[in-house]
């Protein structure tokens, strides 16, 4: 169990010990706790409980930029998850900030900003179109 601390094992057995039947397991309360129970699940292949546990941070309020990160790491490209957390961060008024490019990653900011940059670029030309 290389790579895992005291911490996190005791979440993932606190979760897989929990487990009701036919309904999702009883998972840790914190961001940090599901998250670190997130990691366990991918990393041993627990298909199950780790979309439990996505769906689970989810309703917490996790931001798109948490999402993004969490979708790329723990790879979880549903529909409801990754995607959503993009058109957010592209469509938002404020610009991604330096601290959010760290976090996410420089080449993710990039495109963001690309997509972002576009979107204002096709409004403008739709506003001028009309306008005129």
């Amino acid at each position: 169990l290389l790579g895992v601390g005291k911490e996190e094992f005791e979440q993932l057995l606190n979760a897989l010990f929990n487990r009701r039947h036919g309904r999702p397991p009883c998972l840790p309360v914190t961001i940090g706790q599901r998250t670190s129970v997130l990691k366990s699940f991918t990393a041993w292949g627990f298909r199950g409980v780790r979309t439990a546990t996505s769906d689970a941070l989810m309703a917490l309020g996790v931001s798109a930029i948490d999402k993004v990160v969490l979708g790329w790491k723990y790879d979880i490209q549903s529909r409801a998850w990754l995607f959503p957390a993009l058109n957010q961060l592209a469509r938002r008024a404020e610009l991604i900030g330096f601290e959010e490019a760290i976090h996410t990653g420089f080449d993710t900011a990039l495109k963001l900003a690309s997509v972002r940059e576009r979107l204002v670029l096709s409004t403008t030309h739709v506003t001028q179109r009309y306008c005129n």
